[in-house]
């Protein structure tokens, strides 16, 4: 026997770690092709079922060789496939997609690529996504017209996570509704950061959405003004589980603020990103707060508001369900400014954050920008 079966074993009866997970296919890589089938896998597949799929990544090496059409025997071990930033060209990306590595993947990683439309096209065709979880497009340059492509892959019927950050899904006449996409029954989390997504935008994204598994919505960075369609498919019924909400720096000004915070969808919420937005002030967080519908808020970012110090005080006192707040450290007082335009926290600041831990011990109280 070539490989160490040993060490093999040793692995197989540790705690399950990224090292363990990476020596374990050196090892793999030393044994005969025979030898694996014969001893190997049979042994290890039972231990490497209970591990978390995002450990048992495919090495880079595996993947240049496989598109190379070397054939390696490794692949059926494996459920996570990270190209982030590989660069694929089309040929590659359609050898990868026919090829049979992908068909008990769970999890894909592909940001950063530019695959473009022609890409997302190849990847909604593929018969081998059937088991993927957990899909990774962000920065990819698809488009609306490549979200359309998306949207129609039956073969993406358990999805769970969806990033589609910096896409440019900014063309509203191809802009698809996501009540079409046949995925949209088991998502649980969708990200749309930063695709210059305005209300128009959204209204159509958002039109006849019916989304019941759907907990996590990410739409930082677009400049969308108001909530109005996400609050309008809460009332509705379409968005009934979601309780994580990030909407930093969506250009939401008091009354969008005052809106959201009053309304029956935070009164679900458990966790909530507001920062970075001009109307989060201590008027529109009164609305929540008057209102009771902060009652299941667990974790608060207030990050670059104008919401101040006495607010902070309030939010910790009457909001008994929080872990975990981050203020502005503007509501602290003024940073002192060092040479280069590095910030530093004032003794003030410093003073005012410890008070406000000692309101409530057991939520963690930290400053930001």
């Amino acid at each position: 026997m070539r490989g160490d079966f040993g060490e093999v074993r040793s692995l197989l009866n540790c705690e399950p770690s990224r090292e363990r997970w990476e020596r374990l296919c050196e090892l793999l890589d030393a044994f005969a092709p025979e030898e694996l089938d014969a001893m190997i896998f049979p042994y290890i597949d039972g231990h490497l079922r209970l591990w978390p799929h995002e450990l048992c990544k495919a090495p880079k090496e595996w993947v240049w060789r496989a598109l190379q059409d070397e054939h390696l025997p490794f692949w059926h071990i494996v459920r996570c496939m990270d190209l982030s930033g590989a660069y694929l060209k089309a040929p590659d990306m359609l050898t990868l997609l026919k090829s049979p590595h992908l068909l008990r993947i769970t999890i894909l990683e592909m940001d950063s690529n530019r695959i473009g439309l022609e890409g997302v096209e190849a990847l909604a065709q593929s018969e081998s996504l059937g088991e993927i979880e957990v899909l990774n497009l962000g920065f990819n340059a698809m488009g609306s017209q490549g979200l359309r492509a998306l949207m129609g892959s039956a073969a993406l019927s358990n999805l769970r996570r969806l990033n589609l950050e910096s896409n440019a899904l900014r063309d509203r006449h191809a802009l698809p509704s996501l009540a079409k996409a046949p995925w949209l029954q088991t998502l649980q989390s969708l990200s749309l950061t930063r695709n210059a997504l305005k209300l128009k935008e959204l209204t159509k994204l958002l039109s006849k959405l019916h989304a019941p598994s759907l907990r996590h919505l990410c739409l930082d960075r677009n400049p969308l003004g108001s909530l109005k369609p996400l609050l309008e498919a809460h009332e509705q019924g379409q968005l009934p589980a979601l309780v994580h909400l990030e909407v930093r720096g969506c250009n939401l000004k008091e009354p969008a603020c005052r809106a959201l915070l009053g309304s029956s969808l935070m009164g679900q919420l458990e966790q909530l990103d507001i920062s970075y937005n001009e109307g989060v002030v201590d008027e529109a967080l009164l609305v929540m707060l008057d209102a009771g519908t902060g009652g299941r808020l667990e974790r608060l970012w207030l990050e670059a508001t104008a919401a101040r110090a006495p607010l902070m005080e309030r939010l910790l006192r009457e909001l008994p369900s929080l872990t975990h707040l981050c203020c502005a450290a503007s509501s602290m007082g003024t940073p002192e400014v060092r040479r280069w335009g590095a910030r530093n926290f004032t003794a003030q600041q410093s003073a005012s954050l410890g008070r406000l831990r000692l309101i409530a011990p057991h939520v963690e109280v930290v400053m930001g920008k």
